[in-house]
């Protein structure tokens, strides 16, 4: 979902401990679909970073929630949502409170929905879908965030 261009590579010398990263000037989204910002700090103490990570699906989300190690925790949560999603003129960038699966009754179809700081609602289902659907899967809810 996100794209990197060689020409935007940053050649920088920071030490050792980045050795097996790439930096980049910028970065390109060529699929305007939803993702996610999360807030993450590595760490214990006085040894804690904070980081933010960009994550093209609520897959990669669901991964990184239950695969997170004991001194990996997620801080935050922001959905980035285009405007065919969220009814505006322009993108949006809001707090997740909820990220479930859907199923759309009568069907084998998934698709999921995402309620944002304020109460917002937004889905996202396969191409000329509607209707009844129920949640058969909560992937987040940052009252799991401590």
């Amino acid at each position: 979902m996100f794209t990197t261009h060689r020409a935007a590579e940053m050649l920088l010398d920071l030490g050792p401990e980045y050795a097996d990263r790439q930096i980049w000037a910028f970065i390109e989204q060529e699929i305007i679909w939803p993702w996610f910002y999360v807030g993450v700090v590595r760490g214990r103490g006085r040894d804690q970073v904070t980081s933010m990570l960009m994550l093209p699906h609520a897959q990669d989300l669901q991964q990184l929630l239950k695969a997170s190690p004991a001194a990996f925790r997620v801080e935050s949560v922001s959905l980035v949502s285009p405007p065919h999603i969220n009814g505006s003129e322009e993108w949006c960038m809001e707090p997740l409170l909820e990220l479930n699966t859907i199923n759309y009754e009568g069907t084998d179809e998934h698709g999921f929905l995402y309620v944002v700081a304020g109460g917002e609602t937004y889905i996202v289902a396969p191409e000329g879908k509607s209707g009844s659907y129920r949640v058969i899967e909560q992937i987040f809810s940052s009252l799991s965030l401590s």
